[in-house]
């Protein structure tokens, strides 16, 4: 490594290396960029103060776009699978800073999905319930092929 300052101003370079070294090793390949993790593990390693700017500023996508650019992937993903040939163009991607969409074409897939979700569900409760009935009915007539009574 090398070091510019000494004393308190060592602990500093140390420490924002660490940090910046840890950074890089759990952050997923798409969210470094420029060169790959390995080149600024390195870079910080032996350029403390240079690697670890360098790397905030450059190589490191901030998580704000990060998470921007996979809301995005998966708003086109799902318009592309609910709207394919309807004519309903795919939901534009929104701003990091509001999570309101720019037209309606979002709310619509949006709505279309928790619609379908919701019958899902609703099918699959009239099947416990009906297997519930079934069980009941089970129940009742092996306790009274015994003797006993069932309870009400």
């Amino acid at each position: 490594m090398i070091h510019l300052t000494s004393g308190i101003g060592l602990v500093f370079e140390v420490g924002f290396a660490l940090f910046c070294f840890v950074d890089v090793l759990i952050a997923k390949e798409a969210a470094v960029r420029i060169v790959p993790r390995w080149a600024w593990a390195v870079a910080i390693l032996v350029f403390p103060i240079a690697g670890g700017v360098g790397y905030l500023v450059a190589g490191r996508a901030w998580r704000a776009a990060e998470r921007q650019r996979a809301a995005a992937g998966a708003t086109s993903a799902a318009g592309d699978a609910s709207t394919a040939g309807a004519g309903v163009p795919a939901a534009p991607a929104t701003s990091p800073r509001s999570a309101a969409p720019v037209d309606g074409a979002h709310d619509a897939v949006l709505l279309g999905q928790l619609r379908e979700l919701n019958e899902e569900h609703e099918a699959m409760l009239a099947r416990w319930e009906d297997d519930l009935r079934r069980r009941e009915e089970q129940l009742r007539t092996a306790t009274a092929r015994i003797g006993g009574t069932a309870a009400a």
